[in-house]
């Protein structure tokens, strides 16, 4: 009987294997799915059976086949390549803005300037004057247009981190319920390389958002948190990052993570979409808003001020400034 048994054994183990290679045949076209490969080992003879061989051979689990540093290195590099796309993307559109004809301020300028030299040629001629009005009202609309073009670009990007937010926490609530699923069926037995495929999925999906690590648990489950240490989940436990607008300008916000009943500031480097979009609003666009209006307010100040020292056609004091140029400094 022994003979028998233990080639029974053999035929069950293999066919286990079979089932497993049948299993990766299947899925080699599907995204995400790890090889597996049904472990062996020898079963021993009785205790107190000096003359028995053994008992045959059992699978005694199957293996997911699976590197986890290289996983997480893939993670870390689409977290980079995604900031690096985010911020070339609004870059790139920036330089198209100020790139483009109708936003060119050195152009307004110049037509200004050129006009108010002809200007000085003839200084009583009107149409040479009216000329000196129409550059200004023109210059004045492309400084208007470049600020209600940036302003939208800066609302563009508060809807783009909300939207990328709530990705982001659904995301999350996924990983968590994915972690407490394997957990149970580890507990219990069961294979669960299906769900850590799974939770590699999404877990390299929050990668190109934010920038995270990962921390292998004895239980099988996973802790997610951000590069600069801020929980993201924990066990079946998940955070919720809500964005808190900066009182001085209801696009600019603060990222804050929210665990059960702490709250915590989301510091340092957060990478991925998310980084690039902060980094981008903060660094470049806002500084370029500022230094617009501060470029509209300028010219209008100086040009004011010269206006209001001249002389009108009948040689009265002038009183009245450049309607555009003076609308300009207040809308800048």
């Amino acid at each position: 009987m022994s003979l028998i048994n233990i080639a029974l054994s053999g035929m069950n183990a293999n066919r286990v294997a079979l089932d497993v290679t049948a299993q990766n045949v299947a899925n080699v076209n599907t995204p995400g799915y790890s090889r597996q490969q049904a472990l062996m080992s020898s079963v021993a003879g009785g205790k107190y059976d000096f003359n028995s061989p053994g008992m045959g051979v059992e699978v005694t689990s199957i293996r997911r086949v699976t590197d986890q540093y290289l996983v997480k290195q893939t993670w870390l590099t689409a977290s980079e390549a995604n900031y690096s796309a985010g911020y070339l993307s609004a870059m790139s559109q920036l330089e198209n803005m100020l790139g483009a004809d109708g936003f060119s301020l050195s152009a307004g300028l110049d037509s200004l300037f050129a006009s108010l030299n002809d200007a000085t040629t003839k200084p009583e001629s009107t149409p040479l004057r009216q000329q000196v009005i129409n550059e200004s009202e023109a210059l004045a609309r492309r400084f208007n247009t470049l600020t209600e073009s940036l302003h939208n670009q800066h609302k563009d990007v508060h809807d783009q981190r909300n939207a990328a937010l709530s990705h982001a926490n659904s995301l999350m609530a996924n990983i968590a319920q994915v972690n407490k699923q394997i957990v149970e069926m580890q507990g219990t037995g069961g294979n669960a390389s299906q769900l850590m495929d799974t939770r590699d999925a999404l877990i390299g999906e929050l990668s190109t958002i934010m920038a995270v690590k990962t921390t292998d648990q004895p239980d099988g489950s996973v802790q997610v948190s951000l590069a600069s240490g801020q929980p993201l989940v924990m066990g079946s436990d998940s955070s919720v990052i809500k964005a808190i607008p900066d009182p001085s300008d209801p696009y600019l916000a603060d990222l804050h993570i929210e665990f059960g009943n702490q709250t915590f500031a989301a510091k340092g480097d957060i990478g991925g979409k998310l980084g690039a979009l902060h980094d981008y609003q903060v660094d470049v666009l806002v500084p370029n808003q500022q230094a617009i209006d501060d470029m509209a307010r300028s010219v209008a100040d100086e040009f004011n001020a010269v206006l209001a020292a001249g002389l009108d056609l009948n040689g009265n004091q002038v009183r009245r400034y450049l309607p555009m140029i003076q609308r300009t400094q207040q809308q800048a």
